[in-house]
C-alpha cells in the first residue's frame, strides 16, 4: 500500500515535479536542481526512487541496491506526465538486486567493467545508446541480468552469465553472449550480423531481421554451441554449422511479418504480427515475437505503479484562496 501511495503521489505532483524517497515507510520529497541525485545520496539499500517526467542529471554510479521508477517514455502515453529521462546510466558493485523502470535513457548503460554486479532488472526502458555489460574476469561474471520489455541498441554481455533478453526491440546487434544466455520473444535489427560471438545460448521466439544483401550476413557469424528454435529470419542462417535449429522460419520479409513495419523502431508503428498463428512458439502465449512468451510487451510502455492519465489545474483561485486541480489517475495491471 506504501509504494501505491507513492507512486500515486510524485505522478499526481505535476505542479512541484519532486522527487520521492520512500525509505522505511516514510516518504521524503527533493526538489532541488539535482534531486535525483540528492535522493539517491540520502538512499540506503532497499528503497524505492520515483521520478516525476523531467530529465535529470544523475549520480556519477550506481552502488546502492534500489528501486527506481519513472513516468515512462512513450510520447502519448506520458501527455499528462511527461517523459522520465537522463543522459546515462552507470552501474557499479553496490547495485546489486537493483530493479530500474520507465526512463528513456538518452546515452549507454554501463555496468563497471570486470565488476561482479548480480540480480539487476532493466524494465520498460528507451536507451538510445548501447547496453555494455562488459570485462574479461571470468570470475566476476555478472549473474542473473533481466532486460524486459526495453528498446536498445547494441547489447554487450561479454561479463555475464544467465543473462536474459525478453521481449525487446533491439535496433542492433547482440555481442559476446555465452554461459547459459537467454535472448526470447524479441526484435532484433542488424544491417549485418545480429549475433556476434554469442555461445552456449538459448535464442527462442525472435524475430530477426538482417538488412545486409551481402550473402555471408546471414544473421549469425562465429557463433556456436546456440539452441535456435522457433524463431523468425529475414535470411536462412540454418547452414551454418555448430549450432542446434528447431523449427525455424526463414527468409520472411518483416513488411509481410508486421501489421506495420517501421525500421528502426517506432512508436507509430505496429510490430504485432498479421498471421499470429502461423507462427506458434514456446512459453505461456506460444507466440513468436514482442507480445508472446513470458513477458508480453506493453504498447504503452508505462511502469506499473499508477499513472495519471489526465490533469486541468485551475488558472485563478477560487473564493477560498485555493488552485483547484482535477487529475484523473490510472491503475496499472502489470
Amino acid at each position: 500500500m506504501m509504494t501505491l501511495l507513492a507512486g500515486l503521489m510524485i505522478f499526481t505532483a505535476d505542479a512541484q515535479k519532486r522527487v520521492v524517497l520512500q525509505s522505511e515507510g516514510e516518504m521524503t520529497t527533493f526538489s532541488t536542481a539535482n534531486s535525483f541525485i540528492d535522493a539517491y545520496n540520502a538512499a540506503v539499500d532497499g528503497d524505492t526512487i520515483y521520478l516525476p517526467g523531467l530529465e535529470y542529471a544523475t549520480p556519477s554510479q550506481f552502488n546502492k541496491r534500489l528501486v527506481v521508477f519513472g513516468a515512462g517514455h512513450h510520447p502519448t502515453f506520458t501527455e499528462a506526465t511527461g517523459i522520465t529521462s537522463m543522459s546515462e546510466l552507470r552501474l557499479g558493485s553496490g547495485a546489486a538486486g537493483s530493479h530500474i523502470e520507465g526512463i528513456h535513457v538518452k546515452g549507454h548503460v554501463i555496468f563497471a567493467s570486470n565488476t561482479k554486479i548480480d540480480d539487476v532488472t532493466l524494465k520498460r526502458l528507451r536507451i538510445t545508446g548501447s547496453i555494455n555489460i562488459t570485462g574479461t574476469d571470468p570470475d566476476n561474471n555478472s549473474d542473473n541480468i533481466s532486460i524486459i520489455e526495453c528498446i536498445s541498441g547494441e547489447i554487450n554481455g561479454q561479463n555475464t552469465k544467465n543473462l536474459k533478453i525478453s521481449n525487446c526491440f533491439l535496433n542492433k546487434r547482440i555481442i559476446n553472449l555465452s554461459n547459459n544466455g537467454w535472448v526470447s520473444n524479441s526484435v532484433i535489427i542488424e544491417h549485418f550480423d545480429n549475433f556476434v560471438n554469442v555461445h552456449q545460448s538459448n535464442i527462442e521466439n525472435n524475430i530477426i531481421i538482417t538488412n545486409s544483401t551481402t550473402a555471408s550476413n546471414q544473421g549469425v557469424a562465429s557463433s556456436t554451441g546456440n539452441l535456435f528454435s522457433n524463431n523468425i529470419f529475414s535470411k536462412n542462417p540454418t547452414g551454418l554449422a555448430n549450432n542446434t535449429w528447431e523449427n525455424n522460419h526463414v527468409n520472411i520479409s518483416p513488411l509481410d511479418l508486421f501489421e506495420n513495419y517501421l525500421n528502426p523502431f517506432s512508436y507509430d508503428a505496429d510490430y504485432n504480427l498479421k498471421t499470429p498463428a502461423a507462427y506458434t512458439g514456446t512459453g505461456t502465449t506460444g507466440q513468436i515475437g514482442l507480445f508472446g512468451g513470458l513477458n508480453p510487451y506493453k504498447p504503452n510502455a508505462l511502469p506499473v505503479v499508477p499513472h495519471v492519465i489526465e490533469h486541468t489545474i485551475a488558472t485563478s483561485v477560487n473564493e477560498q484562496g485555493e488552485i483547484e486541480v482535477s487529475v484523473s489517475v490510472e491503475a496499472q495491471d502489470r
